[in-house]
């Protein structure tokens, strides 16, 4: 007998007492993400009262809850027919249009469902903010503006009325309105946190101060919260206020292992590492009593061996009172994870049926089977390292002959702007195709296609003279193709472990199998380490059982860590991310591929693999990729000497050691009239040009912002200034050399790789500024070896980091010429 009959049998058949029962406990299991329990449930009050509007509205949600999404949008639509005063038919519609990413169907949908609930403020309060998420400004405001009518000082309606503005571009009337909003809200955290965001976002520091001071006042109750603050106190240069922040939530949370992988990370940023050792003496002691949520947090900082030991030795010897006194606690608070890795390590799992049971009733996810996923073994909800190395596994295979290699794929996630990533793929595929590629196909597999329209925003339409295909990459839900229904194991395996994934991601693997699966490349580079570009990619790839799959990384910062262990944080957002980058790279048919030495150690150290035998490519420079020189200049010096920076105004570039470098420089060389260029934008700028003005430099700085004629600026520097915390290759030492710029930079990972120390440049080993800015006044008052250096910085570049070498490198990585590369001469 179903749930569903029992509920009637005890209630009195058709009652409506029975009925109310029912419908009561299946919307509690939709609630709970029991949408299979909570459709039977529904279907019974419906084999009795087939018209109930109530019930056929809940079988519709329910519809959703399983992604059978063109049933419920058809029941939904139905109601919507015969109802039509009914808002919930059109709320139904709008979520599935939304789960469609039919996007002006969706927008319809929200008008309909606020015009048919009359004045009730809540569906004007979803039509505003689903109007915001669509980019429909105008709508969000007149939504909001209704509300606030209706009832004056309606927190979120204010919220929403504030973020329209900003949307809509009408920065003035948005900061007065967050700056009433506040004052009369000052203990909002919500509020506060949107004041901050907006204030940061347009570098209005006054505001964001005010916001700060009201922050303290406030109680962050959930990591949602601190979610949200962290990155704009961090991009805004507010280290001290985001770690007392952390510490103030960490009072009432203490055994919380995020909240010290939080403090834990900024220390990183900051380069704290002697503060980053205290925190974690401190975290032993704090979550002795609390084993897993230690090894969650040695998880998360890279430390697997040894959280894994501690998990083993805390389930075997823990009494199995305390193991339940932890899932209760996990349980109360949702923590899926813990309770499926407290569950994973305990020796007799029949002794804790319950909570396995209530686990697996909270991982159960529905995609392509929901069958099969009713019998499947518990997951967690979240994608977590478990998941990922279950997926992989299914990727090794040993009884394949490999073919030659003639179909070639290259993978990133998209080709604007002018960033490192963007100009190494770009160098690649010139260089793969200059003269010509030996390849049968040559194909660019982005999320974005780039165009010569767009070519202000970055280097896309460097690619329309090149002999490469271009296929864009759409995110799917389509069913998979015969290919993979062919082979029952594979597919079954796969659909298991699909429904685990988030959706977004799963489309994003969906639709990159089913592109590459069609054109069946032998060989995938995949230009990037982190899970945007890792996952539905690498995932998409060993899925379509491509040969040869090589992981390449770009710069030290995409795997969250750098030079002398500062980790410094990036796209990889925890350790427990670079557990699945670790995970993939085991795999026989995936190997790595840096762009320099230091980046290879790094990656060995950090994972815990030996990549020794992996290869090295440099990037190529070339002079058409900087822009038109400015030849108004010439060496020896000419007038004044320049100092120059070429970089992005982030944390790890750090721009404020620069500054104090050229305070420093000028103190030393005033009379010599040092002039000062800083090429490049980014969160910090605004920043950078407060502290020119606070130092009384602004005369001698000349702050250019981003700019695509990177040689027109070069060429007025007679020195490269570059005091990064980390770099992969460091592109712009190398396009400054090649401009004939000598460099002074700090050791920064790749340095000696990029620069001849003493001849074309020097890589000072201190962070001091005192110290930096001794050898650049050295350097400047050396007109001769001034000159001398520039002559060999050209030269050096020229004949080491060309195209040419760059094409052998990428061949013999792609096991298609046996040729030895050129030697690079070794810095000295």
């Amino acid at each position: 007998m179903s749930y569903g009959k029992e509920v009637l049998s005890r209630f009195g058949g058709r009652s409506v007492k029975a009925i109310g029962a029912i419908m009561a406990d299946a919307r509690t299991a939709l609630r709970s993400g029991r949408a299979e329990e909570a459709l039977q449930c529904v279907e019974q009050v419906l084999a009795s009262r087939p018209r109930n509007l109530a019930a056929l509205t809940l079988r519709a949600n329910c519809l959703i809850g399983l992604e059978r999404l063109s049933e419920a949008g058809e029941a939904f639509q139905n109601l919507a027919e015969a109802h039509p005063d009914h808002p919930e038919a059109f709320l139904g519609l709008a979520r599935v249009s939304e789960k469609a990413e039919k996007w002006k169907d969706a927008l319809i949908n929200w008008r309909n469902y606020a015009e048919a609930s009359g004045e009730d403020i809540e569906p004007r309060l979803r039509l505003a903010k689903a109007a915001l998420r669509l980019r429909e400004a105008e709508l969000a405001l007149q939504a909001s503006e209704e509300i606030l009518e209706i009832e004056p000082g309606h927190e979120p309606a204010d919220l929403l009325r504030a973020r329209a503005l900003q949307a809509l571009g009408r920065f003035d009337e948005a900061e007065a309105h967050f700056l009433r909003l506040m004052h009369a809200q000052a203990n909002s955290a919500d509020t506060v946190i949107a004041v901050a965001r907006f204030a940061a976002a347009g570098r209005r520091w006054d505001l964001f101060k005010s916001a700060l001071q009201h922050l303290q006042g406030c109680e962050l109750k959930d990591d949602r919260a601190l979610e949200k603050i962290l990155p704009t106190l961090v991009d805004a240069g507010w280290f001290g206020e985001a770690i007392t922040l952390v510490r103030r939530m960490r009072t009432s949370r203490p055994v919380d292992h995020l909240l010290w992988y939080r403090e834990h990370w900024l220390l990183t940023r900051l380069g704290d590492l002697e503060g980053r050792e205290v925190l974690l003496a401190d975290a032993r002691t704090a979550l002795a009593t609390w084993p897993l949520e230690l090894a969650l947090l040695l998880e998360r900082i890279g430390c697997f061996d040894e959280a894994a030991a501690l998990r083993r030795e805390a389930a075997s010897s823990q009494p199995r009172k305390e193991v339940r006194r932890h899932l209760a606690h996990y349980r109360k608070l949702g923590r899926i994870d813990a309770v499926h890795q407290l569950l994973a390590q305990v020796p007799n799992p029949a002794d804790f049926a319950e909570q396995a049971a209530w686990l697996k009733q909270a991982c159960r996810r529905t995609a392509t089977d929901a069958e099969r996923l009713r019998t499947a073994e518990a997951e967690p909800l979240d994608l977590s390292l478990r998941a990922f190395e279950r997926l992989v596994e299914l990727g090794h295979r040993s009884d394949e002959a490999i073919a030659p290699l003639r179909r070639i794929a290259i993978c990133n996630n998209l080709l604007r702007g002018i960033g490192g990533a963007q100009r190494a793929t770009t160098l690649a595929l010139k260089a793969l195709t200059t003269p010509h590629h030996p390849f049968d196909r040559l194909m660019l597999v982005t999320v974005e296609e780039p165009t010569k329209e767009r070519s202000d925003e970055g280097l896309g339409h460097l690619l329309e003279d090149m002999e490469v295909e271009r296929l864009l990459l759409r995110p799917s839900d389509a069913p998979l193709p015969t290919l993979v229904e062919q082979d029952p194991d594979w597919h079954a395996a796969w659909l298991d472990l699909l429904a685990l994934l988030p959706r977004e991601i799963r489309r994003q693997v969906l639709g990159t199998y089913n592109l590459l699966a069609e054109a069946r490349p032998d060989k995938v580079i995949i230009w990037g380490s982190g899970p945007p570009i890792l996952l539905p990619m690498g995932l998409g790839a060993l899925m379509a059982r491509t040969q040869r799959i090589v992981v390449t990384s770009r710069g030290i910062g995409n795997l969250d860590f750098s030079q002398s262990d500062r980790i410094v944080g990036s796209a990889v957002a925890s350790a427990t991310e670079r557990g699945y980058l670790r995970a993939f790279l085991s795999l026989p048919q995936v190997s790595f591929m840096a762009c320099s030495r230091s980046l290879l150690h790094e990656v060995s150290r950090l994972l815990s693999l030996d990549l020794s035998g992996e290869s090295i490519v440099y990037n190529a420079v070339l002079e058409e990729f900087l822009g038109t020189p400015d030849q108004a200049r010439s060496r020896p010096l000419a007038g004044p000497p320049t100092v120059g920076g070429l970089f992005r105004h982030t944390l790890v570039k750090q721009p404020f050691l620069w500054l104090e470098v050229a305070r420093h420089v000028h103190q030393r060389l005033g009379l010599h009239d040092v002039r000062f260029v800083l090429v490049g934008d980014g969160p910090l700028f605004a920043g950078v040009r407060d502290r020119v003005r606070d130092l009384g430099l602004e005369e001698r700085f000349t702050l250019v912002g981003e700019t695509q004629e990177v040689a027109r600026w070069l060429g007025r520097m007679d020195l490269c200034l570059h005091t990064s915390m980390s770099e992969g290759l460091g592109n712009s030492l190398l396009e400054a050399q090649l401009c004939g710029v000598p460099v002074v930079t700090t050791d920064c990972g790749s340095a000696h790789e990029v620069v001849q120390h003493g001849e074309t440049g020097w890589v000072v080993d201190s962070m001091e500024p005192e110290a930096i800015a001794e050898r650049v006044c050295w350097c400047l008052t050396q007109e001769a070896w001034l000159a001398e250096a520039s002559v060999k910085a050209r030269r050096f570049v020229r004949e080491n980091f060309t195209l040419e070498r760059m094409r052998a490198d990428l061949l013999r990585v792609l096991g298609v010429n046996s040729v030895a590369p050129p030697q690079v001469v070794q810095p000295r």
